[in-house]
């Protein structure tokens, strides 16, 4: 089973996505998670609004933006302005 930062996951990544150097995927039980294209430590993110809601899929970067799915809502965060604070779409 995958582990990330003590997290347990029972499969692979739902889906990936790249942007600016960066490689993102998403996990249905361990979350969003961010790695540096050459290597090294991922590390999560949106983790206090990612906490408990559910199966987290689907990565697309469009214009600088990683949509993403978790539950029954679409999130963004903006990757051009660094900004990791998720828009909610419901």
């Amino acid at each position: 089973l995958p582990v990330f930062a003590g997290r347990f996951g029972k499969g692979g990544a739902n889906a990936v996505a790249y942007f600016d150097g960066r490689i993102f995927a998403t996990h249905s039980e361990i979350g969003l998670i961010a790695w540096p294209e050459k290597g090294g430590a991922g590390r999560l993110l949106c983790e206090d609004v990612l906490e408990g809601v559910g199966s987290v899929r689907g990565a697309l970067v469009h214009r600088g933006m990683l949509y993403f799915s978790a539950g029954s809502e679409v999130f963004a965060i903006d990757l051009a302005t660094g900004s990791e604070v998720p828009q909610r779409f419901k």
